[in-house]
């Protein structure tokens, strides 16, 4: 008995180029700094939309440091008194 075939998805332009890069093999020194990379670009497309929200809500340390304060809990009703 067949799997049924479910419909793919076409592969995005990021996964087509790292397709490509990965039909090559390449060596794991190599492997490791492509990993960082990857990660150091999108650590900082991050820090950049936080940034640009920080910037767009018009806060400051002080606001940051009463978030922190801040207990953000639910608190929870006890339905077993």
């Amino acid at each position: 008995m067949e799997t049924p075939k479910t419909a793919q998805p076409p592969l995005s332009n990021l996964q087509r180029e790292l397709l490509g890069l990965f039909a090559k093999e390449v060596p794991e020194k190599d492997l490791i700094a492509i990993k960082e990379l990857l990660g150091k670009y999108f650590a900082e497309k991050a820090m950049d939309l936080a940034d640009d929200f920080w910037d767009t809500k018009g806060w400051s340390n002080e606001k940051a440091d009463k978030i922190l304060d801040t207990k953000l809990r639910t608190p929870y009703e006890d339905t077993n008194l």
